[in-house]
């Protein structure tokens, strides 16, 4: 018998911001830059059982089954995150199923959210937003296993979003598939798969954990993220059968995330004025910051944030991804100037302009914006 329930507008609006904006964000980002470079899926991204014919002896004739393991549709890849992703996949279906089967849905639902949210949103797509940009197919095709695999698992807690967001990576692409997402069955997980990555989870785990310290060491210090930052010493006392020392990869992603010119690990850490240290209770790891900007340094944090600037008045003009702009920029102040005049050409790259007309004058007040306290004037137009 059905019983009363409390319906609570705030949970509703949580939900919402939560896990449905951020799905519905997920799905956005990759049809976008899917439609921007024409990309279409193969079958074999959905087609993911293996069947067997087995002769099982129950009877002194024996009888023959077929019988079905599941298989994910990738074979040599290259990318550690997309390796990554692939197999947390994995654990959230083995885990989800594990969940269901129970009818504790409450801890199912806050693993589907933590998958989209901090894993697929804010770590794989953030991480891998060049690769989309630049049309890579192992990205794409990536992402799109995911995300139809995901919306098989919510489509019992989420129906219709899942649905709609089935219909158009699924049903509109591809022939031959099930006309809806409630007509698939369940997911499996792919076992040797899990197994298999187990030690590169544990790596990006480790990863994870130092750019965590690294950005709390920049929020505390008031190092804005966009200010490159000279060097990142990495102290890991962990036991060294789990073999999660720092390799090439994690160096670079370490790098990319907390905006560093170079990664180092060490015995002993440095410190002192120029240093800044944090450790982890959790996972015996401990880093330091060196917080001093050279001028070099310095011009580099102004082109990031001059970047953004541009980028961020792009997107409030209406355009998109793909439209080619001409930009004027105004200024006195002689280290703006020094930053454009250096990295002109990685400017009009990141910002799509064709060219960047540069004027050496006081911008007019009325008009003028501020990057670190620098005054400017700019303008983009629409070639």
């Amino acid at each position: 018998v059905g019983q009363d329930i409390s319906f609570n507008e705030k949970a509703l609006r949580d939900q919402l911001r939560l896990y449905i904006l951020p799905l519905w964000n997920s799905y956005s980002f990759f049809a976008t830059y899917a439609q921007l470079h024409n990309w279409q899926p193969r079958n074999e991204l959905i087609t993911n059982e293996t069947s067997q014919k087995q002769t099982v002896y129950s009877t002194p004739v024996g009888s023959e089954i077929e019988t079905y393991w599941y298989k994910v549709p990738f074979k040599d890849q290259k990318d550690k995150l997309d390796i990554w992703l692939i197999t947390k996949l994995q654990k959230l279906i083995r885990d989800v199923r594990t969940e269901m089967d129970m009818y504790i849905v409450p801890k199912a639902t806050k693993m589907l959210e933590e998958f989209i949210v901090e894993d697929v949103s804010k770590w794989y797509i953030r991480r891998s937003r060049s690769r989309f940009s630049s049309g890579d197919q192992e990205a794409f095709e990536t992402l799109y296993y995911v995300l139809v695999e995901f919306i098989k698992l919510t489509a019992p807690l989420t129906p219709f979003i899942a649905e709609e967001i089935y219909q158009k990576l699924v049903v509109d692409t591809l022939e031959g598939q099930q006309e809806s997402v409630h007509l698939n069955d369940y997911p499996h997980s792919d076992m040797d798969y899990l197994e298999k990555n187990d030690k590169l989870m544990q790596q990006m785990e480790a990863v994870r954990e130092i750019v965590s310290l690294g950005q709390s060491l920049r929020v505390q210090n008031s190092l804005k993220v966009r200010q490159p930052l000279s060097k990142l010493q990495i102290r890991m006392n962990i036991d060294p059968a789990r073999d999660k020392q720092l390799e090439n990869w994690m160096e670079n992603l370490i790098k990319e995330e907390l905006n560093v010119l170079e990664v180092s690990e060490h015995e002993r850490l440095d410190s002192g004025e120029d240093w800044l240290n944090m450790d982890s209770q959790a996972s015996s790891i401990a880093i330091s910051l060196n917080k001093l900007v050279t001028p070099l340094l310095a011009r580099q944090g102004l082109h990031r944030e001059l970047v953004r600037l541009i980028q961020s008045a792009r997107k409030a003009q209406g355009l998109s991804i793909g439209d080619i702009i001409s930009l004027e920029i105004i200024t006195s102040d002689i280290q703006l100037i020094d930053t454009l005049k250096e990295y002109n050409q990685k400017i009009a790259e990141d910002v799509k302009a064709s060219k960047i007309n540069l004027i050496e004058k006081s911008p007019a007040e009325d008009k003028a914006v501020k990057i670190n306290d620098i005054s400017l004037e700019f303008s983009i137009v629409s070639n």
